[in-house]
């Protein structure tokens, strides 16, 4: 999981929760996602937009660290492929009106599923800096199921396993570790870590180590996360 941002997230943290606005989830315009019933589908100009302003922010090299991602056609590509959940997450008023101009908040895709586990990543933009932490549990606590949302079949590329139905069971994490902020971050957010895995992502030239993190919807870590985010009402519409 490769948290853009990290290093602006803790001097952002004190008003994370008190004076989080109304955000709303915007999905990529794909079927068979899991998505709220009254959901806005993303288009490509607002795909365009979140590349550039991770190219403003220098971040997508931090985010797509194993340079696959190099383009907005890149990124567009990614996120509407039938492999990936792709969603955005956007003020009210930007979610309503949809326009290239209105700057996302975050961004968040999930990968490699297996059964009702997926991998998870996000990305935090300048606009959701200051409620990264809130817009992180609600994105979990919608996946895991704590929010309603339209049924549909996990993606399944050949893989030999039964497709799962959303919500999902798991969401598990890779983070590079000397991104030791996003750790703080991801473990806040009640993931736990699993295992260090040498050489698991590329930086630079070379490989180096990550950490496997992992939060799961039967956890304590999953029921005092999510209570903590539901305790803030009409946070985050998502359902």
């Amino acid at each position: 999981m490769d948290m853009t941002a990290a290093k602006h997230m803790d001097k952002n943290r004190s008003n994370a929760v008190h004076s989080a606005p109304d955000f709303r989830l915007l999905v990529a315009p794909q079927t068979g996602r899991p998505a709220p019933p009254e959901a806005v589908r993303l288009q490509c100009r607002q795909l365009r937009g979140m590349w550039r302003e991770l190219e403003k922010m220098r971040l997508t090299r931090t985010v797509f660290h194993d340079g696959c991602i190099r383009s907005a056609q890149d990124f567009i590509s990614m996120a509407t492929s039938p492999a990936v959940w792709f969603y955005g997450v956007y003020g009210p008023s930007d979610a309503e009106h949809c326009t290239a101009q209105k700057r996302a908040a975050a961004f968040f895709w999930l990968n490699a599923f297996s059964g009702r586990t997926a991998m998870i990543h996000f990305a935090v933009l300048y606009g959701g800096l200051r409620h990264a932490e809130h817009i992180g549990r609600q994105v979990c606590g919608f996946l895991l199921g704590r929010r309603r949302h339209t049924a549909c079949e996990t993606p399944y590329a050949d893989s030999g396993t039964t497709p799962g139905t959303a919500p999902l069971d798991a969401l598990m994490g890779l983070t590079p570790c000397r991104n030791r902020r996003a750790l703080r971050f991801i473990r806040r957010l009640g993931f736990v870590p699993v295992a260090t895995l040498p050489g698991a992502v590329r930086q630079g030239t070379g490989y180096g180590d990550a950490v496997l993190t992992m939060l799961t919807a039967a956890s304590d870590a999953a029921d005092n996360i999510m209570a903590q985010a539901e305790a803030i009402p009409d946070a985050l519409h998502i359902d």
